[in-house]
């Protein structure tokens, strides 16, 4: 997954792009900075992301690194987030 194919997005488009694919907010954490999303997959495990919150776009290699632990693919996630 080069950083190149990934977009610049808010945390609300991310948050957005994530619900749609099937995450649901856990949590917020005790400073409000980081939002913990969790999905429920087909086979009973969960998977879980953390996506920090600020005015700011986030940077690409940290998407990288939400998409990753999401276990969302780049095409995946720019098809939710309606990005070709």
């Amino acid at each position: 997954m080069a950083n190149k194919s990934l977009p610049l997005l808010s945390s609300k488009d991310v948050i957005a792009a994530l619900k749609k694919l099937g995450f649901k907010h856990k949590f917020t954490s005790s400073k409000g900075n980081d939002h913990s999303y969790v999905r429920e997959n087909e086979d009973g495990t969960k998977t879980t992301t953390i996506v920090p919150i600020n005015e700011r776009e986030i940077p690409k290699g940290t998407l990288k690194k939400i998409l990753n632990l999401a276990e969302v693919t780049v095409s995946e996630f720019k098809k939710a987030a309606g990005i070709r």
